[in-house]
């Protein structure tokens, strides 16, 4: 597996080198690339944002990226990163959260963020420890289109009050009236703020423009095309001895426990979390609603109890991961 992403890359890299030649004799006198890159990542001003940072010497990946850098963003300014105008209602509406928690909570108060924004025509800010957390964690720089607080108050000159409205002085949203209420009165001078309390998870504005948002959070290409190749094993494992079986579709299934078994005795304390009976009636059900072969991805922080509780009992559910049964475990590190 090693030898083979390894060609894959280099023939990746051949391309994307040509390609970039080209891109650069097309666009460069539309193109700012900043210099140095580590003094650019949050001071450089890019107008035309279709780089914005995201070209780092000595990066392969960077070299992946710029073809879809250039096709989502095009040459076109990102206006989320332009400095607001006073006084003109929801063009002067800051949306923001305030994050707490791991990466599901950050994905999704970064998500549920930009969904408001785009739905309500509002200003998208969030603080630059959770952007430089999303980058950690793989996603593309170019997809990081929110501005932090931080930088684009020091760009705009607003002299720390965005900061400060952040941190202590934010509309909080506590529930979905709440977003409704502050909509209907609009700055009609200066700027106003509001803040998603603590965690986001707002699918209602996410899911019905969910094939535009999806762009706006995207894996590094090497994480993508290792989980592909992940996926691909486990159709041909699922489909070996199968007759007249069709292609078929993945469904990811999450199982968390670890620290929820904890909070959900908090937060519901007569609560009690999913059984294994509850998710093989809900997989069941499912393959009764669609027209086609299923295969269940599962993905859990307690993997010992998934894989003996669901995986192991089922002919068509898969662990990804490096575990114990090979034959069930296909694996995704590099």
């Amino acid at each position: 597996m090693l030898c083979r992403s390894k060609h894959i890359a280099a023939l990746l890299v051949i391309s994307g080198f040509f390609y970039l030649i080209f891109l650069w004799e097309k666009f460069r006198k539309d193109f700012y690339i900043p210099p140095p890159f580590e003094e650019c990542l949050d001071s450089c001003i890019v107008s035309t944002q279709p780089v914005d940072g995201e070209i780092e010497h000595g990066r392969i990946q960077d070299l992946l990226d710029l073809r879809e850098v250039v096709a989502h963003n095009g040459v076109r300014s990102n206006p989320w990163k332009e400095c607001p105008v006073p006084g003109r209602g929801r063009e002067s509406t800051f949306i923001t959260a305030q994050v707490i928690g791991r990466l599901g909570n950050v994905v999704w108060s970064y998500l549920s963020v930009v969904a408001t924004a785009k739905q309500y025509k509002l200003r998208p800010v969030i603080d630059k420890a959770s952007i430089d957390f999303l980058k950690k964690m793989g996603f593309k720089e170019s997809s990081l289109r929110v501005p932090s607080v931080e930088w684009l108050d020091r760009k705009c000159g607003m002299n720390g009050w965005l900061v400060r409205t952040y941190a202590d002085g934010a509309v909080v949203l506590n529930e979905k009236r709440d977003l409704f209420l502050s909509l209907e009165q609009p700055p009609t001078e200066g700027y106003a703020m509001l803040s998603y309390h603590y965690y986001a998870s707002n699918a209602e504005e996410i899911i019905p423009i969910w094939s535009d948002i999806r762009k706006e959070l995207v894996l590094r290409d090497k994480y993508t095309l290792n989980a592909r190749r992940s996926l691909d094993e486990m159709k041909k494992k699922h489909l070996k001895g199968l007759v007249g079986s069709v292609d078929p579709e993945f469904v990811g299934l999450h199982v968390r426990r670890t620290d929820y078994l904890r909070h959900l005795s908090i937060v519901h304390p007569n609560g009690m979390v999913a059984s294994p009976k509850y998710y093989h009636t809900a997989m069941d059900w499912l393959k009764k609603q669609v027209d086609r072969s299923l295969i269940f991805i599962v993905i859990s922080d307690d993997p010992k109890w998934a894989e003996t509780e669901i995986v192991d009992r089922r002919s068509d559910a898969y662990l990804p991961g490096e575990y114990t049964n090979k034959n069930k475990h296909v694996l995704f590190t590099c």
